[in-house]
């Protein structure tokens, strides 16, 4: 944990330097980025074929308000965080409140044929920051310590991740059904169907780590949807 930390306070002090946002244009980023022989992380952001992340996420992210980590994510290629702002950097001492991270496998960048994957991934992780910053889900829920931290919250944070992924993955399931992509269809093959949450959840607990402290919350939740 305290390596992990060590990481955290390093890579969230490095600057992240853009030039001047593009205009967003929901019907030509992904024909855009497609051409270039090489796709970095701001292409992914900055021209992504969804206007919320393209002009709202994408500047957040490059001017440093969501501080952007990269390295291995288990079980997933990224993932939207909040930490304790005073937990970051000696720096912060004294602050309080959330600080945003956006934690993003460098590999998916890399991989230029996963291009309409990515920017799904990337719109994934953009609906939890919406969440958050919204209050629709409580902030706790995406501080990854929380659960250890305070065992004693286990239903209520659990019963929130829930409600977080299953919106989350329905909108990633609308985005591509827009896109007209197969990219998604491990998780949105029921999507649109009574199904879909229970089949969603239990897919969740087989391949999200993240989950694995909800097994029973999950379960729970996920039996009650399909009724």
């Amino acid at each position: 944990m305290k390596k992990f930390l060590a990481c955290l306070i390093i890579l969230v002090g490095l600057v992240w330097i853009c030039s001047k946002t593009p205009t967003a244009s929901a019907g030509s980023h992904v024909h855009d980025v497609a051409k270039t022989e090489k796709v970095t992380l701001r292409d992914l952001l900055f021209h992504h074929p969804t206007r919320a992340v393209a002009e709202t996420f994408a500047p957040k992210v490059a001017s440093g308000e969501v501080a952007l980590m990269e390295g291995k994510v288990p079980g997933a290629s990224g993932a939207f965080m909040l930490w304790p702002a005073e937990k970051l950097s000696p720096s912060h001492a004294g602050a309080t409140g959330w600080k945003s991270v956006f934690f993003i496998d460098p590999m998916i960048i890399e991989d230029a044929t996963q291009l309409v994957r990515n920017q799904l991934v990337i719109f994934h992780e953009y609906i939890h920051y919406r969440q958050a910053m919204s209050g629709k889900i409580a902030p706790e829920t995406f501080y990854p310590m929380y659960l250890k931290e305070h065992p004693d919250q286990r239903a209520y944070i659990c019963e929130q991740k829930w409600y977080a992924e299953v919106e989350a993955y329905q909108k990633e399931c609308e985005l591509a059904g827009l896109m007209k992509t197969s990219a998604a269809d491990q998780f949105c093959k029921d999507f649109g169907t009574p199904k879909f949450e229970r089949s969603l959840t239990q897919l969740m607990m087989l391949h999200d780590p993240s989950v694995q402290l909800c097994q029973n919350v999950f379960a729970k939740l996920g039996l009650k949807a399909a009724q």
